[in-house]
């Protein structure tokens, strides 16, 4: 059975992965201004990085057009990767805002679910037996992070990067937490 006040665009997602027996309990969408707030460093040090690089671009073109010398141009084809890349983490924000927009919590009576629609479906269920442990993070407003999983990738350099994996920036986070310890084995 799906809720008439699911979002419609992600409805033909949700009847492909409830089954027929399975009935929603509970769903919610992350709050889009918390879920960007969680990228928050990017975005600051997205500014400074896209600043600086339109800055020597700038600097860059001028000296061309000063200069006969065609090295310039060359500096300049060189500074438009950084352009792009400064450009991403600057509007990373709007990326995140159109994740939250486009991701849905569910909770049936067998399991919980991780719908989100990019440029892939991307579907995760999570059954009573295979969450390990369970964490709530609480805002004073009432609205927080249900965490079951954390998804662990070594970089470059070694170092472990750690990334949460659960009903993230959601309404209500202890009821939610209650419906889910309720799910059936």
């Amino acid at each position: 059975m799906i809720d008439n006040n699911i979002p419609m665009h992600l409805n033909e997602y949700i009847q492909n992965e409830i089954k027929h027996d399975e009935s929603i309990v509970w769903f919610a969408q992350p709050i889009p201004l918390l879920f960007m707030r969680r990228k928050l460093s990017v975005f600051l040090f997205g500014i400074v990085f896209f600043g600086f690089s339109i800055f020597m671009t700038f600097s860059a073109y001028e000296q061309a057009n000063v200069s006969e010398n065609n090295s310039n141009i060359v500096f300049l084809l060189f500074l438009l990767p950084f352009l792009i890349a400064g450009g991403a983490l600057f509007f990373s924000p709007l990326y995140y805002y159109y994740l939250a927009k486009n991701t849905i919590y569910i909770i049936t009576n067998k399991r919980g679910l991780l719908i989100q629609k990019g440029r892939l479906v991307t579907v995760k269920s999570f059954y009573s037996e295979t969450i390990r442990y369970m964490k709530r993070e609480l805002f004073a407003n009432g609205s927080g992070n249900i965490i079951f999983d954390q998804k662990i990738v070594t970089d470059s350099d070694g170092d472990k990067q750690y990334t949460d994996i659960g009903f993230l920036c959601i309404r209500d986070v202890k009821k939610a937490e209650e419906i889910l310890m309720k799910i059936e084995d």
